[in-house]
């Protein structure tokens, strides 16, 4: 496949930065060099700005009172001002030539240059050779992530019974006071009492489950008291 050589659209831009800026910078509307300190700006910016402004009627060499104002709003504040300063040394420092690679003449299509190492398949560029994984990468975290687990379920404590608060609930375990009423104790691992359904006061349980009130609301609690 021949391959040929075309300017690269970043170059274009760049020339057109160029020109731009070969038309002047902030600090050539200001008067100013690059190297201008902030109090040289400000004075610079009163002086041009009152022989630009428009109540004066004249203009300063061709500089409009906009561009004297967006040149002190850039120069006068110093983010701005070093960005600006960036900008204009990466135009000037742009001028390398740069090229892409575009299919067959005739053909539109821009793709990366050939790289050592890579074989073209059409016009598609691939790396020679299969994929890699980092497959011992992997196993090593693996292994990491496994101990980690392992250690902190041994020193993390056993998970604390759940005190009782009071309150019937489905799956409460109850205990039968005298008067025929109950309350909420903690789980053990006997035989104890568990409400299988709480129910408004005077509410009767389906059969085979035994009818109780709770102590602290006066609901109805029914437990299945048969085992």
């Amino acid at each position: 496949m021949a391959w040929q050589r075309r300017s690269s659209p970043c170059r274009l831009a760049r020339t057109i930065r160029s020109i731009a800026a070969s038309a002047g910078t902030h600090y050539d509307t200001l008067g100013l060099t690059s190297d201008a300190t902030d109090a040289q700006i400000r004075a610079a910016y009163l002086r041009v700005a009152r022989r630009a402004h428009p109540d004066v009627g004249a203009r300063d060499g061709g500089v409009s009172m906009a561009e004297v104002n967006e040149a002190y709003r850039v120069l006068g504040r110093p983010e701005a001002r070093r960005a600006y300063d960036a900008k204009l040394r990466s135009a000037s420092s742009g001028a390398a030539d740069e090229t892409v690679f575009t299919g067959p003449e005739g053909s539109d299509d821009v793709v990366p240059p050939p790289s050592p190492g890579a074989e073209s398949v059409g016009r598609v560029l691939t790396p020679s050779g299969p994929a890699r994984m980092p497959w011992k990468v992997m196993a090593v975290c693996a292994v990491v992530g496994g101990g980690v687990v392992l250690i902190s379920s041994f020193f993390s404590d056993p998970p604390s019974e759940e005190v009782p608060d009071g309150i019937l609930r489905v799956g409460s375990c109850v205990a039968v006071e005298p008067n025929n009423d109950v309350r909420e104790i903690a789980c053990s691992d006997d035989d104890s009492l568990v409400v299988d359904l709480v129910l408004p006061t005077d509410a009767e349980c389906p059969f085979p489950l035994m009818r109780y009130r709770d102590r602290l609301t006066s609901s109805t609690a029914c437990v299945d008291v048969g085992g």
